[in-house]
């Protein structure tokens, strides 16, 4: 269902990436190439249920919504194949609050 808990500083949230391939922009993890998915659980094993302040980066920077979208970002885009571009990474907080991180 998207969502991805956490143990640490941030509350549960919810997860989107977004993605283009060819013409169509689409989101992970509801839609999207199985490939990419396999690929998105990969970063997230390295996060999920772990007190994150003790992970790198996040043992000397803070493990905002922000900083968290840009670390998934970062994790991701160089394993992508030429034909997908990232679009953003958005981290969802309680309610309205998220934050995107996207490159050009």
């Amino acid at each position: 269902n998207g969502r991805v808990r956490f143990v640490g500083d941030i509350p549960d949230g919810a997860l989107q990436v977004s993605y283009r391939q060819g013409g169509e922009v689409m989101t992970l993890p509801s839609r999207g190439h199985r490939d990419l998915k396999r690929l998105l659980k990969t970063v997230l094993e390295e996060l999920d249920h772990k007190h994150l302040n003790e992970v790198p980066p996040f043992d000397v920077s803070n493990p905002s919504s922000e900083n968290l979208a840009r670390y998934i970002w970062q994790r991701m885009a160089p394993s992508l194949p030429d034909t997908v571009h990232l679009q953003g990474v958005t981290v969802a907080e309680k309610g309205i609050q998220s934050a995107t991180y996207c490159e050009r």
